[in-house]
Parts: structure tokens; C-alpha cells; sequence
């Protein structure tokens, strides 16, 4: 019981230690103020394709998946709306 209390209480601070981490990326990015940009080609289509479309198919499957295990039309309907949105997402990149 007690290692499960000191798990708890790292975990809380691990969390604390996060925005002084941010703040201090922030700082040194301002203090190094780089201006130049790089932006690649494919970054959006693959931008799309990981963020907006892999996981709307996931989830799709997921929903496919279990619609034919029970039979409930709220899976196959969530699961057409996930993959319309995932194939929108895709194209519009």
C-alpha cells in the first residue's frame, strides 16, 4: 500500500514538473528568436493522414467490428459518420 502511495505522488509531481518545462522551452525559443521556415511539402498531407485520418478509420473498424458482433445499429452509424469524417479529412489535405 505504501509503494502504491509513492507512485501516486510522483505521478502528481511529474505533472507539476511539466509547465515549468513549457515555460522554460518557451523562454528559449524566444531568447534564440528563429525566424526562418521550413515547411515541406508533403507536411500537410501527412499532417492529415496521421492526425485527421488514421484514427477516424481506427475507430471506424472499432465501430464495424462490433456492429457485427451484436448487431446495434448506433455501431454502424457512428461507424459511417467516423469513416465519412476520416475520408473528408484525407481529401482535404
Amino acid at each position: 500500500m505504501k509503494d502504491a502511495h509513492k507512485t501516486e505522488y510522483l505521478l502528481e509531481r511529474l505533472g507539476a514538473i511539466a509547465v515549468p518545462g513549457f515555460i522554460a522551452i518557451i523562454a528559449t525559443l524566444a531568447i534564440l528568436d528563429i525566424r526562418a521556415v521550413f515547411e515541406p511539402r508533403s507536411l500537410l498531407f501527412i499532417l492529415n493522414a496521421v492526425f485527421i485520418s488514421i484514427i477516424p478509420f481506427v475507430v471506424a473498424y472499432i465501430a464495424a467490428r462490433s456492429y457485427l458482433t451484436s448487431g446495434s445499429p448506433g455501431s454502424l452509424f457512428l461507424g459511417c459518420g467516423v469513416l465519412a469524417f476520416g475520408s473528408a479529412g484525407l481529401l482535404a489535405g
